[in-house]
């Protein structure tokens, strides 16, 4: 027989026991369910948004896609922040957003975007060298048609992903061009765009173009700069004040040097701080300028 004093303390544990499980789990009763306060407070900060997430499935005029809204939701969330820096992916943007910085995509090989003057989806410019380019796609072509479907009241990521596929796959493309619909068939390749440029003008005056960051543009930027060196520019290795300071205004008061095996002389500044980087392993997380 339990003594009195093992009951108590066996009571004792019981509640103990069911005050840390409520306050962690949702218990069901029938069609009911019991949780704890604090799940109840983190859930009633939300009722706003199921309130109108009701409203738009019952009253909207359209069906729509529940996993468009709770993206949706998602991205508003990240809006709050008031941060352009911080943004919420779907996986499709994620995808794309990794083709971009990678250099390279499998698809035809154009630049396309809605043309302001009639809100139709054209072609800006197809990329030197790709399928597009060799079958004919010219700067203003007007897309009309993906595979001989309409792409009317599609957007532009929509049609991209219309137009992109597996490598050596077939897409046609019909476009409208001084008022007459013409039709291409041209096969997907792979990619690579080029985010660096160079050129050599008046006075000698050697010019390098970023137009981009992606995987590829340090081997492009050595390759241009190489370039440049071999028609006989070469860069001038004095840092003028007034360049620090407008750099200064990108990356605050600490302006960073990596010098690697050359000597770089170093100007006298006030207000700026240099900092003079010999170890690569730093380079790779330091936001850098280099100034020629």
């Amino acid at each position: 027989m339990i003594s009195k004093k093992r009951a108590l303390i066996y009571s004792i544990i019981l509640v103990i026991v069911t005050i840390i499980c409520t306050s962690m789990f949702q218990i069901t009763l029938g069609n009911k369910v019991i949780i704890s306060k604090n799940l109840y407070e983190l859930y009633s900060k939300y009722d706003k948004l199921l309130g109108l997430e009701n409203v738009i499935e019952s009253e909207y005029y359209q069906k729509v896609s529940e996993e468009d809204l709770i993206d949706g939701a998602l991205k508003g969330l990240f809006e709050g922040l008031n941060d352009p820096y911080s943004q919420y992916y779907t996986s499709d943007e994620f995808q794309t957003l990794k083709e971009q910085t990678s250099g390279s995509f499998v698809g035809i090989g154009v630049y396309i975007g809605v043309n302001s003057e009639n809100d139709k989806i054209t072609i800006i410019s197809p990329i030197e060298g790709s399928p597009a380019q060799k079958s004919g796609i010219k700067s203003g072509d007007v897309v009309v048609k993906v595979n001989g479907k309409s792409i009317e009241s599609k957007t532009v990521d929509e049609v991209i992903k219309q137009i992109k596929g597996k490598e050596n796959t077939t897409v046609n493309l019909t476009v409208e061009r001084d008022g007459k619909e013409i039709d291409f068939d041209i096969t997907r390749k792979t990619i690579v765009t080029k985010s660096v440029s160079s050129e050599v003008k008046e006075d000698n005056i050697g010019y390098l173009r970023i137009t981009s960051f992606d995987e590829n543009t340090y081997k492009e930027f050595k390759e241009n700069l190489s370039n440049l060196k071999e028609k006989g520019i070469t860069n001038d290795k004095k840092f003028p004040n007034k360049s620090l300071k407008v750099t200064s205004i990108f990356i605050g008061n600490w302006i960073l040097f990596a010098p690697h095996n050359n000597p770089i002389p170093i100007p006298n500044t006030k207000h700026i701080n240099i900092l003079v980087i010999k170890d690569s392993f730093f380079i790779k997380f330091a936001p850098l300028f280099v100034l020629h």
